[in-house]
């Protein structure tokens, strides 16, 4: 869903290594109070290989997740989009400024792309 421009560090089990780092949301479960998203990490080998390096799940409540959505929406034309397709632009989307916001391993806002 995004990725990163650069090589970024992360904390591998033997030591920390570094690689473009690949964030994709892979599930969510909702109830009453909103949505917990699971997000997990890659890192993307020269060759394009993936290795899971974090998984991590995420909890936003009905009023952020209905913030974002309206942040979205008025930014982007979902004109002749399925349902399905206007979803998952959403999520990449809300992912890549949520990171953009608080960026992980080290990087700044600049290093992340939607892909």
């Amino acid at each position: 869903m995004i990725k990163s421009t650069i090589e970024l560090v992360y904390d591998a089990r033997n030591g920390e290594k570094k690689a473009v780092i690949q964030m994709e949301i892979t599930s969510w479960i909702t109830n009453h109070a909103g949505i917990t998203y699971t997000v997990n990490d890659y890192a993307i080998s020269a060759n394009g290989s993936k290795q899971l390096i974090n998984t991590k799940d995420v909890f936003y409540s009905v009023d952020q997740v209905d913030q974002m959505d309206l942040l979205i929406s008025s930014t982007i034309d979902f004109a002749g989009m399925s349902k399905t397709e206007i979803e998952w632009l959403k999520l990449k989307k809300a992912l890549l400024y949520v990171t953009k916001q608080l960026p992980v391993y080290g990087s700044a806002p600049e290093n992340w792309i939607s892909i």
